[in-house]
């Protein structure tokens, strides 16, 4: 029998009201000094720059399966933070967020998507390259604390 095929998840603008959701899953996603504030997280969601997109939790009313917060520039488009809730990692909802991602940015007339990584994450760098994402640059000492990072781009 063959596999059936999952609909794609629903991504919808993200609101204030959904701070609290998405506070809970920067904190579950990632680590402390890899989390966006709550005044950032606040920020993004009222500036007139980023905009946050939201996948809700299939099961756990109130929560956020995962999370997107872009920058948007005049010809770029970046990805600040995309996080998947640990419950439902691996069930392709990061890859639904880059490929809206992607669709933002052809639609805006963006020549390329960009975003950082820690350059510790091999598995993480390993999944960005996969959907077509090279590296541009090395920052020895992006993160709080010194940790390093790659800048990533994937032209339009």
């Amino acid at each position: 029998m063959p596999a059936t095929k999952r609909p794609a998840p629903r991504i919808r603008r993200a609101a204030l009201r959904d701070h609290d959701a998405l506070r809970a899953l920067e904190d579950s996603a990632f680590q402390p000094w890899r989390r966006a504030s709550r005044k950032s997280l606040q920020r993004s969601l009222s500036s007139p720059r980023q905009s946050v997109w939201v996948i809700d939790h299939p099961t756990k009313r109130g929560q956020a399966a995962a999370l997107l917060i872009l920058w948007h520039h005049a010809k770029r488009l970046r990805v600040y933070d995309v996080a998947t809730h640990d419950d439902v990692r691996g069930q392709g909802l990061g890859f639904h967020l880059m490929q809206h991602t992607e669709t933002l940015a052809r639609n805006a007339g963006c020549k390329d998507v960009s975003l950082e990584a820690d350059a510790k994450d091999k598995p993480l760098i390993a999944w960005y390259q996969a959907q077509g994402y090279v590296i541009v640059e090395r920052m020895p000492h992006f993160y709080v604390g010194g940790r390093p990072a790659v800048r990533m781009r994937k032209a339009m």
